[in-house]
């Protein structure tokens, strides 16, 4: 359901600007629905990231804001490099900005820029943790993800650190959309597939 805010396919620049589609390799697949079922199951799912995504997230949504046990979790889930960094942010901090950046009147593209002033936030764990709170309009961000996506010709490079994420994220909202899957089972796919390469 995408009623909130702005839509990521809305707000984002399309897929031809800086990070523009590469030519995919021969051997690479087709990123389709039969590729979603394929892979996405051998994506293995932990209980910590079971316990972000299934209580954590939607326990921020409805309360408009993320505790700082919830946020940490996210971090030990997918910062766990500058998880120190982050169990430095006293709870009003982290509460003040998780509910600005997650109000359901905040637009969609300035969400992550939101997170990331918390120190030790970077794109890929604010990616992340909106993931978990609106899973229907955000994807992670995430190496072996961009990887595949490049592989297959969606991406003009493979290095996170060079893909704007609203690029990223308006790929992985055009395959949701043309596979029928959600972006949450897009991710999952590529990063199975990347991790079997």
């Amino acid at each position: 359901m995408k009623t909130e805010g702005t839509s990521p396919s809305s707000s984002a620049a399309s897929p031809q600007s800086s990070t523009a589609a590469a030519p995919a390799s021969p051997t690479s697949p087709v990123i389709d629905r039969t590729f979603v079922e394929t892979y996405a199951p051998r994506y293995e799912v932990t209980d910590l990231e079971k316990r972000v995504l299934t209580k954590d997230g939607p326990k921020a949504r409805k309360k408009g804001k993320m505790k700082r046990k919830s946020f940490l979790r996210v971090g030990e889930w997918k910062g766990l490099a500058v998880l120190n960094r982050l169990e430095l942010h006293p709870k009003d901090e982290v509460a003040f900005i998780t509910e600005i950046a997650i109000d359901s009147d905040t637009p969609d593209r300035f969400r992550v820029d939101i997170l990331r002033t918390l120190d030790g936030v970077g794109v890929p764990l604010a990616s992340s943790l909106l993931s978990a709170v609106y899973p229907d309009r955000f994807a992670i961000l995430d190496a072996r993800a961009v990887s595949a996506l490049h592989a297959t010709g969606h991406l003009s490079s493979e290095n996170p650190a060079r893909i704007e994420y609203r690029d990223y994220l308006a790929v992985i909202t055009e395959l949701a959309d043309s596979t029928g899957c959600s972006p949450q089972e897009i991710y999952r796919a590529l990063y199975a597939w990347s991790d079997a390469k």
